[in-house]
Protein backbone atom coordinates (compact mmCIF):
# COMPACT_ATOMS: atom_id res chain seq x y z
CA UNK A 1 0.00 0.00 0.00
CA UNK A 2 1.76 3.30 -0.53
CA UNK A 3 1.98 5.77 1.60
CA UNK A 4 -0.60 8.47 1.12
CA UNK A 5 -2.79 5.16 1.35
CA UNK A 6 -1.82 4.41 4.54
CA UNK A 7 -2.02 7.67 5.81
CA UNK A 8 -6.26 8.00 4.16
CA UNK A 9 -7.00 4.87 5.76
CA UNK A 10 -5.09 6.19 9.10
CA UNK A 11 -7.29 8.71 9.54
CA UNK A 12 -11.08 8.45 7.89
CA UNK A 13 -11.95 11.95 9.73
CA UNK A 14 -9.99 12.95 5.86
CA UNK A 15 -13.17 12.96 4.36
CA UNK A 16 -14.64 15.20 6.53
CA UNK A 17 -12.80 17.77 4.82
CA UNK A 18 -14.72 19.41 1.75
CA UNK A 19 -12.02 20.89 -0.02
CA UNK A 20 -10.29 18.81 -2.07
CA UNK A 21 -7.37 20.43 -2.10
CA UNK A 22 -6.91 21.00 1.46
CA UNK A 23 -7.63 17.21 2.56
CA UNK A 24 -4.20 16.46 -0.14
CA UNK A 25 -2.10 19.39 1.56
CA UNK A 26 -3.41 17.66 4.83
CA UNK A 27 -2.52 13.89 3.87
CA UNK A 28 1.00 15.37 2.21
CA UNK A 29 1.88 16.60 5.52
CA UNK A 30 1.70 13.14 7.08
CA UNK A 31 3.14 11.20 4.03
CA UNK A 32 6.13 13.94 4.03
CA UNK A 33 6.62 13.42 7.85
CA UNK A 34 6.29 9.09 7.31
CA UNK A 35 9.04 9.22 4.73
CA UNK A 36 11.70 12.00 6.43
CA UNK A 37 11.50 9.94 9.50
CA UNK A 38 11.47 6.51 8.12
CA UNK A 39 7.97 5.35 9.18
CA UNK A 40 6.15 2.72 6.79
CA UNK A 41 3.28 2.84 9.05
CA UNK A 42 1.71 5.75 11.03
CA UNK A 43 0.32 3.44 13.59
CA UNK A 44 4.17 2.88 14.47
CA UNK A 45 4.01 6.05 16.20
CA UNK A 46 3.25 6.40 20.04
CA UNK A 47 1.17 9.29 21.19
CA UNK A 48 3.38 10.46 24.23
CA UNK A 49 5.35 9.07 26.42
CA UNK A 50 6.39 11.45 29.49
CA UNK A 51 2.29 11.21 29.78
CA UNK A 52 1.70 8.15 28.60
CA UNK A 53 4.08 6.49 31.37
CA UNK A 54 1.36 7.83 33.86
CA UNK A 55 -1.55 6.11 32.00
CA UNK A 56 -2.87 2.59 33.37
CA UNK A 57 -3.01 -0.27 30.22
CA UNK A 58 -1.78 -0.19 26.40
CA UNK A 59 -0.25 2.59 25.21
CA UNK A 60 -1.77 4.96 22.94
CA UNK A 61 -0.89 6.09 19.25
CA UNK A 62 -0.89 8.98 17.81
CA UNK A 63 -3.18 8.02 15.36
CA UNK A 64 -5.86 7.06 18.11
CA UNK A 65 -5.18 10.49 19.69
CA UNK A 66 -5.53 12.22 16.49
CA UNK A 67 -8.73 10.72 15.51
CA UNK A 68 -10.03 11.36 18.71
CA UNK A 69 -9.29 15.18 18.42
CA UNK A 70 -11.09 14.90 15.15
CA UNK A 71 -14.09 13.67 16.09
CA UNK A 72 -14.30 15.62 19.42
CA UNK A 73 -13.60 18.87 17.00
CA UNK A 74 -16.54 17.39 14.51
CA UNK A 75 -18.45 17.16 17.72
CA UNK A 76 -18.11 20.44 19.06
CA UNK A 77 -18.62 22.14 15.18
CA UNK A 78 -21.78 20.30 15.08
CA UNK A 79 -22.88 21.82 18.30
CA UNK A 80 -21.81 25.39 18.63
CA UNK A 81 -24.07 27.53 16.27
CA UNK A 82 -21.54 30.06 14.40
CA UNK A 83 -21.16 30.25 11.10
CA UNK A 84 -16.93 28.39 11.53
CA UNK A 85 -14.74 27.15 9.02
CA UNK A 86 -15.25 23.33 9.19
CA UNK A 87 -12.55 22.63 7.00
CA UNK A 88 -10.28 24.28 8.65
CA UNK A 89 -10.70 23.03 12.27
CA UNK A 90 -10.83 19.49 10.83
CA UNK A 91 -7.73 19.78 9.20
CA UNK A 92 -5.83 21.66 12.04
CA UNK A 93 -7.13 18.58 14.38
CA UNK A 94 -5.88 16.24 11.91
CA UNK A 95 -3.25 17.84 12.05
CA UNK A 96 -2.04 18.90 15.03
CA UNK A 97 0.02 16.37 16.59
CA UNK A 98 1.69 15.85 12.69
CA UNK A 99 5.26 16.59 14.62
CA UNK A 100 5.31 14.09 16.89
CA UNK A 101 7.11 11.78 13.98
CA UNK A 102 9.61 13.78 14.06
CA UNK A 103 9.55 14.33 17.67
CA UNK A 104 9.83 10.51 19.27
CA UNK A 105 12.31 7.46 18.35
CA UNK A 106 11.35 4.38 19.48
CA UNK A 107 8.72 5.28 22.27
CA UNK A 108 11.28 7.84 23.26
CA UNK A 109 11.30 11.44 23.18
CA UNK A 110 14.22 12.81 21.38
CA UNK A 111 15.99 15.61 21.12
CA UNK A 112 13.86 17.58 18.75
CA UNK A 113 11.50 17.37 21.14
CA UNK A 114 13.77 19.21 23.97
CA UNK A 115 14.42 21.98 21.88
CA UNK A 116 11.68 22.80 19.65
CA UNK A 117 8.01 21.98 21.30
CA UNK A 118 5.64 19.90 19.09
CA UNK A 119 3.21 22.61 18.22
CA UNK A 120 6.19 25.18 17.11
CA UNK A 121 7.81 22.54 14.56
CA UNK A 122 4.15 21.51 13.34
CA UNK A 123 3.38 24.99 12.70
CA UNK A 124 7.29 25.00 10.33
CA UNK A 125 5.65 21.94 8.61
CA UNK A 126 1.84 23.94 7.83
CA UNK A 127 4.63 26.24 6.38
CA UNK A 128 6.73 24.47 4.86
CA UNK A 129 3.61 22.99 2.71
CA UNK A 130 1.94 26.33 2.23
CA UNK A 131 -0.91 26.36 4.63
CA UNK A 132 -2.87 29.40 5.57
CA UNK A 133 -1.71 31.58 8.80
CA UNK A 134 -5.48 30.21 9.88
CA UNK A 135 -4.91 26.84 10.00
CA UNK A 136 -1.43 27.40 11.69
CA UNK A 137 -2.78 29.29 14.11
CA UNK A 138 -4.88 26.29 14.94
CA UNK A 139 -2.08 23.89 14.99
CA UNK A 140 0.27 26.12 17.54
CA UNK A 141 -2.57 27.09 19.43
CA UNK A 142 -3.43 23.68 19.95
CA UNK A 143 -1.21 23.04 23.28
CA UNK A 144 -1.16 26.09 26.10
CA UNK A 145 2.42 24.94 25.97
CA UNK A 146 2.93 26.89 22.80
CA UNK A 147 2.54 30.29 25.20
CA UNK A 148 0.46 31.21 21.74
CA UNK A 149 -3.36 31.89 22.42
CA UNK A 150 -6.21 30.62 19.73
CA UNK A 151 -7.04 33.73 17.58
CA UNK A 152 -10.32 32.15 15.83
CA UNK A 153 -13.21 30.34 17.14
CA UNK A 154 -11.98 26.84 15.37
CA UNK A 155 -8.70 26.99 16.95
CA UNK A 156 -10.08 27.24 20.73
CA UNK A 157 -12.66 24.11 19.28
CA UNK A 158 -9.14 22.12 18.69
CA UNK A 159 -7.35 23.43 21.60
CA UNK A 160 -10.49 22.10 24.09
CA UNK A 161 -10.88 19.17 21.99
CA UNK A 162 -7.37 18.10 22.36
CA UNK A 163 -7.78 18.52 26.05
CA UNK A 164 -11.11 16.83 26.18
CA UNK A 165 -9.54 13.80 24.24
CA UNK A 166 -6.14 13.73 26.89
CA UNK A 167 -8.45 14.71 29.59
CA UNK A 168 -10.82 11.49 28.97
CA UNK A 169 -7.95 8.93 28.28
CA UNK A 170 -6.90 9.42 31.72
CA UNK A 171 -10.55 9.69 32.93
CA UNK A 172 -11.22 6.19 31.10
CA UNK A 173 -7.39 4.22 32.17
CA UNK A 174 -6.95 5.99 35.44
CA UNK A 175 -10.51 7.45 37.02
CA UNK A 176 -9.41 10.83 37.20
CA UNK A 177 -8.38 14.01 34.90
CA UNK A 178 -4.10 14.22 33.29
CA UNK A 179 -1.74 14.94 36.06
Amino acid sequence: MQTADVVRSAFPELEAIDDDELRERVVEIWVDAMVENGYDDVHAITWWPPLESKLDGDSVTTVEHVRDVTRITISLLDAVEADLDRDLAIAGALLHDCSKLYEIDDGEMNETSELVPHPHLAVHLLARAGCSDALQNVVLAHSRGSAVEPKTLEARIVQQADELAVDSLFWERNGELRP
